[in-house]
């Protein structure tokens, strides 16, 4: 697990994006638990960049699976 923790922080594409899934709307918003229980939605913009920043974090974590 040491190994795989530190990859991703020296990784700057793997913390932006893995920053992206946390906070959707953007650093200073809700986090992505937050959204979940509030009326509004992300714009149309936001939610692509979310599952792209989602589909990338999920794809490195699978090809650094074995550190």
């Amino acid at each position: 697990m040491d190994a795989v923790y530190r990859k991703a922080k020296a990784d700057a594409m793997f913390l932006k994006h893995l920053g992206r899934v946390m906070n959707p709307a953007g650093a200073t918003s809700l986090d992505f638990i937050e959204l979940r229980y509030v009326a509004s939605e992300l714009d149309g913009n936001a939610l692509s960049d979310w599952q792209q920043s989602f589909r990338y974090v999920v794809g490195w974590l699978v090809k650094n699976e074995g550190f």
